[in-house]
């Protein structure tokens, strides 16, 4: 423990601090070192965290009536057509010439060629997507309403569905239709198919969770004022706390008092200063350190 409060203190010590500074931000400032102690897995958790508070308050910070505009990206788009690709292939494989009248569409030798070249199409649509969504990952996480990442998330579940559908199918005619090598070939393809996208689909749905939204659809309201946006960021806060607090849940209680008494000897080492208002130096709250890091000046 006494390695941990030297180190809070050290902090406190040299941080930069002006008058106006953000309580908040000096808050964070103070525990930057403190949240090193902690397993990396429980520092993304509460990454996340931030992330999503930082997401809900920024309209209210900003002083802005209406939400900023949203960033141009090309996510989800790919993903959306290559889901589209996929359907075809599905469509296809699961009979698409019965419901056109029983024609030569619903033919092996003619499913096997369009289910091998949609999945094509739909590879290389797929592969767009993820260098996309790799160049945009930062604001893919950002965003809190008209997510991005959820959308994506549901394109590409969809597509794992088609994919399934798609499959069974194939199997199925290789029992029932005259087999050849462009269905086994057909049916390979299917089974790649059906694998890549459950692993896209895996990982859509890890970064939807990982964004500000949380894995949620949250629309974004059309007309927002400044009452509105206020209880948001009250409420933010309040989430934010709970959802840190429930994250901590994993770590030890001698982890957690620890952490608590380090920030607190720091938050101390900040009022010996006197640079900051006592204001500011009260909403440090120096026996609640989640509260500080999520503090919101309304």
């Amino acid at each position: 423990m006494t390695e941990l409060r030297d180190c809070a203190v050290a902090t406190a010590q040299t941080l930069p601090l002006t008058p106006d500074a953000a309580p908040r931000a000096v808050a964070r400032g103070l525990q930057e070192s403190l949240l090193t102690s902690l397993e990396l897995g429980i520092r993304d958790r509460l990454a996340t965290v931030d992330r999503r508070f930082a997401a809900r308050v920024a309209v209210w910070e900003s002083g802005a009536d209406k939400a900023p505009r949203a960033p141009r990206m090309v996510t989800p788009w790919p993903d959306f057509l290559g889901s589209l690709a996929v359907a075809g292939a599905m469509a296809s494989a699961a009979g698409m010439g019965r419901l056109t009248g029983g024609t030569e569409m619903n033919s092996l030798p003619v499913v096997a060629p369009t289910v091998i070249v949609s999945y094509a199409v739909a590879f290389v649509l797929f592969a767009v997507g993820v260098v996309f969504v790799r160049r945009e990952r930062d604001a893919l996480l950002a965003e809190y309403e008209d997510s991005r990442a959820v959308t994506r998330e549901t394109v590409l579940g969809t597509s794992a569905l088609f994919a399934v559908i798609c499959l069974i199918a194939m199997i199925v005619r290789l029992f029932t239709d005259d087999v050849f090598p462009a269905a086994i070939a057909a049916t390979a393809v299917a089974v790649l198919g059906a694998i890549v996208t459950l692993l896209l689909a895996v990982g859509a749905w890890r970064l939807a969770k990982a964004s500000a939204a949380g894995g949620k659809w949250i629309q974004r309201p059309k007309g927002t004022v400044r009452g509105r946006q206020r209880n948001e960021a009250l409420s933010a806060s309040e989430d934010a706390r709970d959802e840190a607090a429930a994250v901590l849940e994993d770590v030890s209680p001698e982890t957690r008092d620890e952490l608590a008494e380090a920030y607190a000897a720091a938050a101390a080492e900040i009022a010996s200063r006197r640079v900051l208002p006592a204001k500011t130096v009260k909403r440090l709250v120096p026996g609640d350190w989640i509260a500080a890091r999520y503090d919101v000046e309304v």
